[in-house]
């Protein structure tokens, strides 16, 4: 199966456009990488001249780099990269972002459906039926990330109903494998010809661009193929109901001015349906003909007391699969990726990360270290100015 990263930047919520990838999201992306070539042998990457610049600088090792398709996109919408390869596809593959790891293979043989998401974008928790203030923060989400424009486009989109949604089913794109690239080619197209139309007015929502690519893109795919919308009823477009990752709002510190956490630190990790590991079927079948009745685990909580047992993690493969998405902007996230590549693909790759940024970050007077970095460094005693790596 083919692997693909896209990425081009692009404006975030009226945000300046620079032609560089941070390095908090390169490690992230270094990661996602390492453990695509592990799991499944190949990953490449689309994307313009001046990033494939940058990687090929650090030397990650994607076995394709490919500057055509999106060597000239210039755009306010996030997703917009993404959706400008998907218009064009012609092979089955697994697109996923550049800040997924999987760090167990998943197996598709098994799928339902043409397309498989990797979770529900807006899972409704039941603990919401009796918290107002969550209850409230949740609908204003989903109405900021699709039901206002649902609304105000309902007439142009009224051959896919979008007023007709279900909420619990629109998915998140950070995994989307797709078996038949001529209907999904389609449905991005007509996706992408609703967006060109209506532009100004969706690059300038924060969420305008997540609203194509997950709903309407989605919406149209109901409407292509028949057996992805039977599949779509019974939840089976998707790895996992729940989002991969979920963190009570209890340890984010509200008086950081970017994103940080706190410690004791609790998250909750969701698996992925045991549809999508033969070996777990298999064991279940074979007990379940024995008599004994299986009640499948759908999530595991994990608590980090102290900034010192992040180093208890640096092996930890978060049950399969993991996606921080703005989460990997938090020095712990980014500790836990740091931590995860030396252990297990070797200190080196900090080393070439961490000096090539010396040449990309000048004239953007940053720190030498991220916070990520110091931390690491706080906690291993490794240093990554030494002058000894070997490169």
């Amino acid at each position: 199966m083919k692997l693909v990263h896209s990425y081009v930047p692009t404006s975030f919520n009226g945000s300046k456009i620079y032609p560089v990838i941070w390095k908090e999201l390169m490690y992230g992306q270094l990661l996602s990488v390492l453990l695509a070539k592990r799991e499944y042998g190949n990953i490449s990457f689309y994307t313009n001249e001046d990033i494939a610049k940058q990687v090929l600088d650090i030397g990650i090792p994607y076995d394709e780099i490919n500057t055509e398709v999106l060597g000239e996109v210039k755009s306010n919408c996030y997703t917009y990269p993404k959706m400008k390869f998907f218009s064009q596809l012609t092979e089955p593959c697994m697109h996923i972002d550049t800040d997924t790891y999987i760090f167990d293979r998943i197996d598709f043989s098994t799928a339902k459906t043409n397309t498989v998401y990797a979770h529900a974008d807006q899972p409704f928790d039941l603990g919401y039926a009796n918290d107002t203030k969550m209850l409230s923060e949740f609908i204003t989400n989903v109405s900021e990330v699709y039901t206002s424009l649902a609304t105000l486009h309902e007439d142009q989109l009224k051959d896919i109903n979008p007023l007709g949604v279900d909420l619990m089913k629109i998915p998140n794109g950070c995994i989307t494998y797709i078996s038949n690239p001529e209907v999904f080619r389609q449905a991005t197209n007509l996706a992408l010809d609703y967006y060109y139309k209506n532009q100004s007015v969706i690059d300038s929502l924060k969420y305008g661009g997540v609203y194509v690519e997950q709903m309407v893109i989605h919406l149209y795919l109901m409407k292509l193929d028949p057996e992805y919308k039977i599949a779509v009823e019974r939840g089976d477009h998707l790895l996992s109901m729940n989002r991969f990752m979920t963190i009570g709002g209890e340890y984010f510190d509200k008086e950081a001015k970017t994103t940080k956490y706190t410690f004791p630190f609790k998250f909750k990790i969701n698996l992925i349906k045991d549809d999508f590991k033969p070996e777990i079927l298999y064991l279940k079948s074979e007990l379940t003909e024995k008599g004994y009745s299986i009640a499948k685990e759908t999530s595991k909580e994990v608590i980090i007391e102290n900034k010192e047992q992040l180093a208890d993690y640096f092996r930890f493969g978060f049950y399969g699969v993991h996606h921080p998405s703005f989460n990997k902007w938090d020095p712990i996230f980014e500790c836990l990726t740091i931590g995860y590549i030396a252990e297990n693909f070797g200190e080196e790759w900090l080393q070439k990360v961490h000096r090539s940024f010396t040449k990309f970050y000048v004239g953007y007077d940053l720190p030498a270290l991220s916070r990520g970095e110091k931390l690491y460094e706080e906690i291993t005693g490794y240093r990554f100015n030494k002058v000894n790596s070997v490169l």
